[in-house]
């Protein structure tokens, strides 16, 4: 509501009204006499407007007068405001992109929510509004606007199909936006995390509890015979009820059913075996309030092994690195295609984009125990853990590139990187005076660097993808862009660093993206547990924006007014008892001198 009145309480003073009416109700009745003089009489006289004799009410024109006075008055005691525009203010309305604000359509959180902003721009008519999208990251949905319309064409592209909505930081967000004048609205399924304090703030939850059905995890991934799929449905209600699942395979087999009785709250797993000419699996859920978590597609999870060639002449070093190798199941030993070059001589050129691991030998060497010092957001250190082992190195050499892991002064592995993005890194070890080799941090440096030289290999690192994550896409070859098309049909290009594309799907199910000739696919999934409990969603609002910041901005005093009002009629009230009691005087005169 406007902050019409600021001191309602003022209207108490009201009850004047009937005493002053009281006051004209019990006046006296007094008949005219004729006198000779009014010399005894002039102390005698009592006043007309009052009286212990119940009488008809009359109502004069002072009677009014003085009513509209006291109504007047009291009217200004409250201070009344009127809104004197807000054009210089902005209203910044952050808007809960999750896709838990989707449930219940036609009847959602969402389009209750933009039932919500149409209202409050009817009463706050000429703010600049801008809207804000919470998803994982904070954006802005367009332009400011000034007209309704222009606003409600934008809340069309509010879609909700994030899995995760991170308002505080959305809020901040607005805030840095708006500046420090500004007013923000919340809409979102949710209560504030903590209380509100700022009293810019307005926070308006429009969800509704329901119950729902949900995939909540779906994985597919080879196994010694095949491939194997696993299924988590949960029951995210207080009843028990029942999942029908459908599994489909596009190699024109019938689709496999099942029913899964549930408790209230229960989550379930199922396993099962993926036939092996089957490449798309998709997995659909009986419908309820909530479709976007009813259904799943997964593609086959191709794990590419990387092509290596070793060119060592010590044997002992030779061993060490075959058993790397060998223990991370992804490295193919290949001399006619070389994506990763192992040796022990510095001199040895790797062919065009292969990487390049220098096993450096050197003649005087000598046992260290540490501390060693790890760069831990270096992919080659991911899970190692140095405490107790024995590294035998040398240390005259000098390695180039940034070193990884450090003893003292002596780095131990560098990596260096070319322009193009290839790596070249150096290694040095003595085995003689090592126990790095016999303990498990020497498989998983080499799985860190099979893995790490995966990622830049061709293809999508992974084909299966949860709401709200990213992956890479590394092209064949160069191109400028690729394009992306969404399940629903929507297309859009995205550019291309370095044969590199980052993918961050807004939407569920199969993308198709083209790069010339080349078509590779992404899945996406809705498989958030939290997003798919509607139990907690709830309707209400808290914070408010009148503040006495806001009533001295944009709220301008009129009590002035009503005090002018009152003071000319109560002048006026004074010229007509004036003229009133001069015409009674001549009258009283005139009948004295006929006396």
């Amino acid at each position: 509501m406007l902050p019409l009145f600021t001191f309602p309480l003022a209207f108490a003073a009201l009850a004047a009204v009937p005493a002053l009416l009281a006051i004209y109700w019990l006046r006296n009745r007094y008949k005219r006499q004729a006198v000779s003089s009014l010399m005894l009489w002039m102390d005698q006289r009592q006043p007309r407007e009052g009286g212990s004799r119940v009488e008809r009410l009359q109502i004069p024109l002072l009677l009014l007068l003085e009513l509209l006075v006291l109504v007047l008055l009291i009217i200004a005691a409250s201070d009344p405001r009127l809104l004197i525009g807000h054009a210089s203010r902005p209203l910044m309305v952050v808007l809960d992109d999750s896709y838990s604000m989707q449930a219940g359509h036609p009847d959602s959180a969402r389009s209750r929510g933009i039932e919500r902003i149409r209202e409050t721009l009817d009463k706050h008519r000429g703010y600049a509004t801008h809207l804000i999208i919470a998803s994982i990251s904070p954006q802005a949905l367009g332009e400011p606007t000034r007209q309704r319309r222009q606003t409600m064409d934008q809340l069309k592209r509010w879609q909700c199909t994030s899995a995760y909505a991170d308002l505080p930081r959305a809020i901040s967000f607005a805030t840095e936006l708006g500046g420090p004048e500004a007013h923000i609205l919340v809409i979102t399924d949710q209560q504030p995390p903590t209380e509100l304090k700022d009293t810019r703030t307005q926070w308006q939850a429009v969800g509704k509890p329901m119950s729902n059905l949900a995939i909540i995890n779906a994985v597919r991934s080879p196994s010694h015979t095949g491939e194997r799929c696993l299924l988590e449905v949960a029951n995210l209600s207080p009843t028990a009820s029942i999942a029908r699942l459908e599994i489909t395979f596009d190699n024109n087999t019938p689709p496999q059913q099942s029913a899964l009785q549930l408790a209230p709250s229960q989550v379930q797993r199922i396993t099962f075996d993926v036939p092996p000419t089957a490449d798309v699996i998709r997995v659909k859920l009986n419908e309820d309030d909530l479709m976007i978590d009813n259904e799943v597609v997964l593609l086959p999870e191709r794990h590419r092994p990387v092509h290596v060639t070793t060119r060592i002449a010590d044997e002992v070093l030779a061993t060490m690195v075959y058993s790397g190798l060998a223990s991370t199941g992804r490295a193919r030993l290949d001399t006619a295609r070389t994506e990763l070059l192992i040796t022990d001589q510095p001199q040895a050129s790797a062919p065009v984009g292969a990487w390049k691991l220098v096993m450096v030998k050197e003649d005087e060497t000598a046992s260290y125990v540490g501390p060693f010092v790890m760069d831990r957001a270096h992919p080659l250190t991911q899970g190692l853990s140095l405490a107790g082992t024995i590294w035998g190195s040398g240390s005259k050499t000098n390695l180039p590139g940034l070193p990884v892991i450090t003893v003292g002064n002596t780095p131990l592995l560098t990596d260096e990187r070319s322009i193009s993005g290839r790596h070249e890194l150096h290694l040095r070890i003595d085995p003689k005076l090592s126990t790095m080799q016999d303990s498990a941090n020497w498989p998983i440096l080499f799985w860190n660097l099979i893995e790490w030289r995966s990622v830049f290999l061709p293809g999508i690192r992974k084909p299966n993808l949860r709401l709200g994550a990213s992956t890479t896409l590394t092209l064949h070859q160069d191109a400028e862009q690729v394009q992306v098309l969404e399940p629903d049909g929507h297309a859009y290009n995205l550019p291309v660093n370095g044969r590199q594309v980052l993918l961050e799907p807004r939407v569920t199910g199969l993308h198709q993206i083209t790069a010339g000739a080349a078509k590779y696919q992404l899945a996406v999934n809705a498989l958030s547990p939290d997003e798919s409990d509607l139990s907690t969603c709830r309707t209400n609002t808290w914070g408010d924006w009148l503040d006495e910041r806001t009533l001295q901005r944009e709220y301008q005093s009129i009590a002035w007014l009503f005090i002018l009002a009152a003071l000319l009629l109560m002048v006026l009230h004074q010229y007509l008892i004036a003229r009133s009691t001069r015409g009674m005087t001549d009258d009283v005169i005139s009948e004295g001198v006929r006396v």
